[in-house]
């Protein structure tokens, strides 16, 4: 095929060079001269034009697949057929394949810099009714900015749609990433593509896909039957949660299941250590700083925002109401100093004009109070609520 379509043309699209060839497709880059830009096309290797009603259906496919328009999924341009060829134009996307870039573990937060965008990219794909059916590295691109693309929408689809006339029983897909209703060739939905990401989500956080045998059958079978490697004796490394997040990921039963690609991605981002060190210790200015601003002679000490227990919650109350005393005698204190200045003024004013020393009494004596309900109490009770309220802000 390479030699006949390289340097060549294919529709109105101008062939360049060869990126890569696989069971289901060769893919070319190519230019389209009425557009002036680069393209990918996949000429099918399964698919030929002279089979009419395969190529219907696929072109109602790819018409679905081609409205899909989101910034992880490969946006298909055009389907055509040529020389006997049926191909797909998609954009050109030129920072290779996850594929590539896989080998050593990935630490948390970088799987989840991938897992994220393809959950969020997966999710608009099901709503829309799209079920991709073969998620796996090699189907990942990674753009410029080392963001994965989801490709090849649509293809297994095809793939199906050919193979289950010629041979009904066959399972198609990649037997590493299959899930156990896809490998036993029974209907899928969309939670057989969230087994598949649960799959490459172990892979990133592993090294190795948790399935692998001599043969595809024995693959297949043991994604059926056998239990998710992450024991001890697995050698597996993998914080209790991640371990809890990946089982209910690769449950047999897609009931048990996440029911969304970004349920799993949460799931899995609660085991962050930044995560679960706020689960641990609670921004929570509301204790820490009435401990600090209203008991400055207090001998516990936490750092703001720091784990709290239930005695120290109940100590905020105890003291608002030792604020509460002391705010008392303060009034106290002022008020006598109010009274001491009233009854000079009162004196000074009655040598001087007897007649005015009962409404100057009256007058004086009017906010002085010692109730802790008073305007004057309550007013200066919640300036240290004010101060918490400021934290929360910031």
């Amino acid at each position: 095929m390479s030699s006949i379509l390289e340097g060549g043309r294919l529709g109105r699209y101008h062939i360049q060079e060869q990126l890569g060839r696989g069971g289901m497709a060769t893919v070319f880059k190519a230019r389209d001269p009425s557009l002036n830009r680069t393209v990918a096309i996949k000429v099918l290797a399964f698919l030929r034009a002279d089979e009419p009603a395969f190529r219907e259906r696929f072109g109602r496919e790819a018409q679905a697949i081609a409205r899909l328009n989101h910034p992880n999924i490969l946006q298909v341009f055009d389907v055509g057929e040529d020389k006997g060829f049926t191909y797909i134009v998609t954009e050109y996307v030129s920072g290779g394949t996850l594929l590539d870039r896989l080998g050593s573990p990935y630490n948390l937060e970088d799987s989840l810099r991938i897992l994220r965008p393809l959950a969020e990219a997966l999710d608009y794909a099901h709503a829309s009714g799209i079920v991709h059916r073969d998620i796996k590295p090699s189907n990942v691109l990674m753009n410029d900015d080392a963001e994965p693309v989801l490709a090849d929408f649509g293809l297994s689809v095809a793939m199906e749609q050919m193979y289950h006339v010629t041979a009904p029983q066959e399972a198609i897909g990649t037997p590493e990433y299959m899930s156990p209703e896809q490998a036993m060739g029974r209907d899928v939905d969309h939670r057989s593509d969230l087994y598949a990401l649960g799959i490459l989500c172990y892979q990133l956080l592993v090294g190795v896909v948790p399935f692998h045998a001599n043969t595809a059958a024995a693959t297949m079978m043991a994604h059926v039957h056998q239990p998710l490697p992450l024991s001890e004796g697995d050698d597996v490394d993998l914080q209790p949660g991640v371990k809890a997040t990946l089982l209910k990921a690769l449950a047999k039963n897609p009931d048990e299941r996440y029911q969304s690609a970004m349920g799993l991605v949460e799931a899995l981002a609660a085991s962050l250590p930044s995560v679960q060190s706020a689960v641990m210790e609670p921004d929570s200015p509301t204790v820490a700083l009435p401990k600090a601003v209203l008991s400055p002679d207090s001998t516990t000490q936490h750092p703001m925002g720091g784990a709290t227990d239930g005695h120290e919650l109940h100590a905020l109350p105890r003291l608002a109401g030792r604020l509460n005393r002391r705010l008392l005698v303060a009034v106290g204190v002022a008020a006598g100093v109010v009274a001491a200045l009233a009854l000079a003024m009162t004196f000074a004013l009655n040598s001087g004009n007897p007649s005015a020393s009962g409404d100057t009494a009256n007058l004086s004596a009017a906010p002085i109070s010692n109730d802790p309900d008073s305007p004057s109490v309550a007013k200066a009770a919640p300036a240290p609520i004010a101060s918490i309220r400021g934290a929360e802000a910031d």
